[in-house]
């Protein structure tokens, strides 16, 4: 598929052991003609840019900027639901979702987000919605409960995706920490 223009987002990287959880689900949905999201992209999308003809260095950097002043605790993530909808082009996405959705996890999409609104960054009308994508395709809309797939997020990433190629490059990664000051008493 050719080259549809560029995005830059903030995400949510699963484990190894989550990563093949939601593999495990992603290849027993899976039908014939399918588009699957390959393990190395699976991930938690918590701000997003629009689509762009080509990346600007400026608004990388502000996005560094961004992801550096994040000064968030590290929390536990569990997804236990498996949906599917379908849009009007008839294209379905089969996703992870959690039942509930965790306080800690909308706290970091709105550190992120907030700034890049602010600055004309983020994608018009888009709202944190806490999910990961698992493959496309033409699968009917359904809802279930499945065994939970869990994980520690102790970081975020920066990512850029080349749209169209289904290929994500790492432009940068934050660790996770409180913003507040240790203190040793002797």
């Amino acid at each position: 598929m050719p080259l549809l223009g560029h995005r830059l987002f903030f995400a949510l990287r699963p484990s190894r052991s989550a990563c093949e959880a939601m593999a495990e689900y992603r290849d027993c949905y899976r039908h014939a003609g399918d588009s699957v999201v390959s393990d190395r992209r699976l991930h938690v999308t918590l701000a997003v840019t629009p689509l762009v003809d080509r990346i600007d260095a400026q608004a990388v950097d502000h996005l560094h900027a961004i992801g550096a002043r994040v000064a968030l605790d590290p929390f536990p993530i569990l997804f236990d639901r498996i949906s599917c909808w379908r849009g009007n082009d008839g294209r379905g996405s089969l996703m992870l979702r959690p039942s509930q959705r965790t306080r800690a996890m909308r706290s970091l999409s709105r550190a992120l987000s907030k700034p890049l609104c602010r600055s004309g960054l983020l994608l018009p009308g888009w709202r944190f919605d806490p999910h990961a994508t698992l493959l496309y395709g033409r699968t009917a809309p359904f809802e279930t409960q499945v065994l939970p797939v869990c994980w520690g997020a102790d970081s975020f990433v920066l990512i850029h995706s080349l749209v169209g190629e289904s290929r994500h490059l790492e432009y940068g990664r934050w660790p996770l920490r409180s913003n507040q000051l240790a203190f040793a008493f002797d």
